[in-house]
């Protein structure tokens, strides 16, 4: 069971995934700086965060894994189709572990 700032962490976390994951996938089609910035920011953001509860380390991880997915796109037009795939799976898994906790 989470507490009240768990919860609060959480709730904040899914929010800012789901605008993330809307501008990923228009970047698929093309990436400016600006893009890239933002979408980077979200996830190192939530990557920090969730460090700062013991009970999210596995969180901490799957975000790490996306983070270090995206930051290789960086200087790129648009964010190839495989790594849209594989940054959206490692979303579904975030979303899917936060369900356990």
């Amino acid at each position: 069971m989470l507490n009240n700032l768990e919860q609060e962490a959480i709730d904040e976390f899914l929010y800012v995934l789901s605008q993330a994951e809307g501008l990923l996938l228009a970047c698929e089609k093309a990436m400016n700086k600006e893009s890239y910035t933002f979408l980077f920011r979200a996830l190192h953001n939530i990557k920090g965060s969730c460090g700062m509860f013991e009970s999210f380390q596995s969180l901490t991880s799957i975000i790490h894994q996306a983070e270090t997915e995206f930051r290789a796109q960086e200087g790129l037009d648009r964010v190839p189709a495989q790594s849209v795939d594989t940054i959206l799976k490692l979303f579904d898994q975030f979303r899917a572990e936060v369900a356990t906790l």
